[in-house]
């Protein structure tokens, strides 16, 4: 079975000089992503697994997927414990 992931809601996000701020006004937080979790963050507006995201990142910035594939783990997992992210409804 794959995992598949995408934002919980629509939150409100601003990029601004290869920065990405996330702004959750319900649990008054704020994430900032890199340019890298910026762009799976856009990607994540549709369900998507992690073989996908690693997919479209090699595609777009020429990175082998073998090598980011822990790091995207990792993002993964600490945007879906801050609530940001979740498995997508069978």
């Amino acid at each position: 079975m794959t995992i598949r992931y995408v934002r919980s809601k629509d939150y409100d996000t601003v990029h601004m000089e290869g920065e990405w701020v996330i702004l959750d006004a319900d649990q008054f937080t704020v994430t900032k992503l890199n340019e890298t979790g910026g762009f799976y963050w856009s990607l994540l507006a549709e369900p998507q697994s992690a073989e996908e995201l690693l997919e479209k990142l090699g595609s777009h910035y020429s990175v082998p997927a073998g090598s980011a594939r822990e790091e995207l783990e990792e993002f993964l997992l600490h945007l879906v414990r801050c609530g940001l992210v979740e498995h997508e409804a069978a």
